[in-house]
């Protein structure tokens, strides 16, 4: 499967028995499940889908409007007392960092979302919106980005899930196929943890 092509991507690594990473014409680089590849469910990193969402919304010249409508609502949240989620946001701590105060950088660094069902979502609820920590999500992504803020005690530590995974390396997509089997975050987090640091 090494080098074979599916699609934009290119097979160059294998990660585990299920998953192997490849490289995106676009030049991303990216993990894939191979029965994806396989089936032909992945063909791309998801620029090819971008770009055709992309041409369609400006095709029905709703881009830019959308977008920046999105960027407006962002900073109100964080930075208007009035705004109903003040609280939730800007009344503790979040803030739009400086370079997404201007509205062309916001779009540059975040581009389109693959359609409107999206929303902007940060990826550590405790950080603010900046580049590296928001992403386009899906409901359902959000719904999972929420639980990730269970706290999870193992040993004498504590931390929420997304801690937990950036501190023993687990890859969130591997957390969530194992929660869609029935472990509970502890049990996922911990054997992981045994496997693999001891």
């Amino acid at each position: 499967m090494m080098n074979t092509r599916f699609g934009r991507l290119q097979v160059i690594e294998y990660r585990n028995s299920q998953d192997v990473i490849c490289r995106c014409d676009c030049g991303n680089i990216k993990s894939f499940h191979k029965s994806n590849l396989i089936r032909g469910r992945s063909k791309s990193c998801g620029c090819y889908r971008r770009e055709y969402t992309k041409s369609q919304f400006k095709k029905h010249g709703q881009s830019d409007n959308w977008l920046h409508s999105c960027w407006q609502r962002m900073r109100n949240r964080c930075n208007n007392p009035n705004n109903p989620g003040y609280h939730y946001y800007g009344g503790r701590g979040i803030k739009v960092c400086d370079r997404w105060n201007d509205f062309e950088n916001f779009a540059k660094d975040l581009g389109e979302p693959p359609d409107h069902t999206y929303s902007l979502e940060r990826i550590d609820n405790d950080k603010g919106y900046e580049p590296d920590n928001c992403r386009w999500a899906t409901r359902a992504e959000q719904s999972n980005n929420r639980r990730s803020c269970i706290p999870v005690t193992i040993g004498n530590e504590t931390h929420n899930v997304a801690e937990w995974l950036r501190i023993i390396g687990m890859t969130s997509s591997a957390y969530y196929r194992r929660i869609s089997k029935g472990f509970n975050p502890q049990e996922v987090i911990k054997g992981f943890y045994d496997t693999n640091h001891h």
